[in-house]
């Protein structure tokens, strides 16, 4: 389940998310906006899986509603410093979300590790939740 909202007077959208990892309970909150300063999209994001922070920047194509972006990360499952990684979100609807990571240390053609599709649920006026 994730939560998205407007923060910061418009700037960024935060989101907050929790569900199951590995059999484990997940938390997560994140950060994205624009900055003025590189012309850059910027996120960041902390979850419980690790102690890391990880940041990244990247670019938005309005063709194809695809944002695009490029960090570095150190992974808990490898013990590796200073992954190079990829995160695209497509904007499929207003109701559908992709977002996919990919390890680019991987052979081409093979990089993507992951992938979350998140859908808008449904809430009737009464606040009650519609079945789906």
């Amino acid at each position: 389940m994730a939560e998205t909202k407007w923060v910061l007077d418009g700037r960024f959208i935060q989101q907050d998310t929790k569900g199951e990892f590995m059999g484990q309970p997940w938390v997560g909150f994140g950060l994205t906006g624009y900055d003025n300063m590189s012309k850059m999209f910027v996120s960041f994001w902390v979850d419980n899986s690790s102690t890391a922070m990880y940041s990244s920047r990247g670019t938005y194509d309005a063709g194809s509603k695809t944002f695009t972006f490029y960090g570095t990360m150190d992974d808990p499952m490898t013990s590796q410093h200073g992954k190079t990684v990829k995160y695209v979100l497509k904007i499929e609807s207003s109701d559908r979300h992709v977002f996919e990571f990919h390890d680019l240390g991987m052979p081409e053609g093979k990089t993507k590790t992951g992938e979350i599709v998140s859908t808008r649920r449904q809430v009737m006026k009464d606040g009650m939740k519609k079945k789906q």
